[in-house]
């Protein structure tokens, strides 16, 4: 499944979901559909790019409902921003915030926003 999110914040290990494992981002699903288990790259600061799976989705940083029992979500299923739960998180603590994290046809494609 091909996507692109456009986040413009994250948390790290912070979440019931991820533990200090993970991280957490807050933004918009801007193209296609994701899945639980998918690939996501976000861009770092450092250069490159981090590579995580989402683990889970949620309404907000702190509260959820409905979203978690999603296994997918496309801009069909869903509009406006929510948070994405992410196993695993880069050492050092440097993605690029804002950003846009992406996975495209097995080819990463993440990159900044600014």
């Amino acid at each position: 499944m091909a996507f692109t999110f456009r986040y413009t914040e994250l948390r790290y290990g912070e979440s019931e979901w991820t533990g200090p494992e993970g991280v957490t981002i807050f933004g918009e699903l801007v193209s296609g559909e994701m899945g639980l288990g998918d690939k996501i790259a976000m861009p770092l600061r450092s250069g490159g790019h981090f590579e995580g799976e989402i683990l889970r989705f949620t309404e907000t940083f702190e509260g959820w409902t409905g979203l978690p029992f999603y296994q997918k979500l496309s801009t069909s299923s869903i509009s406006g921003p929510f948070c994405i739960e992410v196993y695993r998180r880069p050492e050092p603590d440097d993605i690029l915030v804002p950003g846009i994290a992406s996975l495209g046809d097995g080819t990463l494609l993440a990159r900044s926003c600014i």
